[in-house]
């Protein structure tokens, strides 16, 4: 109605390409920031806008060149500055992420969600201390952001420091009781304590909140297979692979991995499992998956177990991140 009455309004176009954004309509709304632009050549919110649907399309490289294009025309428009740093996250470019983010955080010095972002690249260039300086930050701007105490207690893991990741993740249960991430994440830990009956229970809850992510799958059947429960550890990764096309090509690397430890120790047949790992072995893909639970574990196997279990752990880790 707002269109028929106000036909060259660039601005009633880019808010419904907004409300088009926010119904997960990403063409249409790129076709009415396409409008607004025609419109309004100097509109940076309709660019802006534009570049986080194409986002959503995961068309990165297209959202960033919308991204400039607002800052272009607006050098102060912090939220541009910040969603370009999402976009070269995305692409891997940390250092250019961190450089928007600062940018972001001059313009706009109350946000915790620059700080929070910053902080993540900063863990995924492994400076865990900068990471967690800036969630300490983000935690004091909003303490309710159940993502920063999650983020943060994942930092303090890659720290080797869990009794302080528990405890992260115990707030951003408090915060968010649906939140399986978290519920995966203070497993890890548990798991890395030792304190495997909590472990088994947080991954138990994330797949129960979560049924179509993997990675909780994927560590209860290497918790499943570090104990002994071979045959448990099967029927998980299988129900994984349930999953089809829905999971990565990466956790569907740990899962033939997975499920081939699994088989070789129930003295199954591995041909199958085999094939698929050494199919999805020679594809490009990176990992994060830790190996470090199953390299402690080896040291209990026969050698024929042990050099089997090495040899896919070797292949595996050519894809490490």
């Amino acid at each position: 109605k707002a269109i028929e009455l106000n036909p060259e309004d660039a601005d009633v176009y880019n808010n419904r390409g907004d409300a088009y954004r926010n119904l997960k309509e990403y063409e249409e709304a790129i076709g009415d920031y396409n409008k607004a632009i025609e419109l309004n050549p100097e509109h940076a919110n309709a660019y802006n806008n534009r570049g986080l649907a194409y986002m959503n399309l995961e068309e990165y490289g297209t959202a960033i060149r919308d991204y400039n294009k607002a800052i272009e025309l607006n050098s102060k428009f912090a939220t541009a500055y910040y969603n370009r740093g999402i976009a070269f996250s995305y692409l891997k470019g940390y250092e250019k992420a961190i450089s928007d983010y600062n940018k972001a955080i001059e313009l706009n010095p109350e946000s915790d969600a620059a700080y929070n972002n910053r902080g993540l690249a900063y863990k995924n260039l492994k400076e865990y201390e900068k990471a967690i300086s800036d969630y300490n930050r983000a935690i004091e701007l909003n303490p309710e952001s159940d993502a920063a105490y999650n983020n943060r207690g994942i930092a303090y893991e890659d720290l080797k420091e869990y009794e302080k990741a528990i405890s992260d993740f115990n707030r951003a249960m408090e915060l968010n009781p649906e939140d399986a991430d978290a519920y995966n994440n203070r497993g890890e830990a548990y798991r890395n304590l030792k304190e495997y009956e909590k472990a088994i229970s947080d991954f138990n809850r994330a797949m129960e909140l979560n049924s179509d992510d993997a990675t909780a799958y994927e560590n209860l059947s290497e918790l499943y297979i570090i104990t002994g429960n071979y045959k448990s550890a099967l029927e998980t990764i299988t129900e994984a692979l349930s999953l089809s096309l829905s999971i990565e090509i990466e956790d569907r690397a740990v899962c033939f991995y997975l499920e081939c430890i699994a088989k070789k120790m129930l003295q199954m047949d591995i041909s199958d499992c085999e094939k698929e790992f050494n199919e999805i072995h020679n594809r490009e893909f990176e990992t994060t998956w830790s190996f470090a639970a199953i390299e402690s574990w080896l040291e209990d196997l026969s050698n024929d177990q042990k050099a089997f279990v090495i040899e896919k752990t070797e292949l595996l880790k050519e894809h490490k991140r």
